[in-house]
């Protein structure tokens, strides 16, 4: 980012936000209503799906005690999260108690996030199946909606092949590397002694 007009502020606002979560395993419930936002609204914020205002950037730097600029014109380092932790200790997660993800060891997204993470490369190709074939049998009838779920912005559709059942079966790649921030929160949840 070498010049002023390249800094995309609302990405550098979610990023932020999105690691001081990850890194201080704080619930989203919580925090949505510390900062007294209306049910959803950081998660929707979170996921893209809503545009973060000036208001909403000045409530979290009320909150965290940071410069706005802060939190919009770079990607806070650990030390400047961590420093945060003591004012955010009441909306940390409590073991299993954040109700809006349910509780992480029955998270098939995590054993996937897990997986792709220790597993794949940007070169490697997959399918739905290989996937599921590859986490706990517990989740053998689970759906992945790509689309839906955390891992969105770093899977994509490359291909369709028929498969040796003669069926329509789309080929996925990963788009980027998963950031090691999801994947540590992933495998804190679900370990990694399930892996093959």
């Amino acid at each position: 980012m070498n010049k002023i007009e390249d800094i995309d502020e609302a990405k550098l606002f979610v990023q932020n936000l999105t690691n001081i979560i990850e890194r201080l395993h704080l619930s989203k419930a919580k925090l949505n209503s510390k900062l007294k936002w209306p049910t959803n609204k950081l998660r929707n914020i979170l996921g893209y799906n809503q545009a973060p205002l000036i208001d909403d950037a000045k409530s979290v730097r009320k909150l965290l005690g940071l410069q706005i600029a802060d939190l919009l014109t770079k990607i806070l380092d650990n030390a400047e999260i961590d420093d945060l932790s003591e004012r955010l200790a009441d909306v940390k997660l409590t073991k299993n108690t954040d109700t809006s993800v349910g509780s992480p060891k029955h998270n098939p997204v995590s054993y996937i996030t897990v997986l792709l993470y220790r597993k794949y490369t940007l070169e490697d190709e997959f399918t739905k199946k290989d996937i599921i074939k590859s986490i706990p049998a517990e989740f053998a009838n689970y759906s992945i909606e790509w689309n839906k779920n955390r891992l969105r912005k770093y899977v994509k559709k490359v291909k369709e092949v028929t498969n040796s059942e003669n069926k329509s079966e789309h080929v996925f790649k990963l788009t980027q590397d998963i950031p090691s921030g999801i994947a540590g929160k992933a495998i804190s949840e679900v370990g990694e002694d399930w892996l093959e």
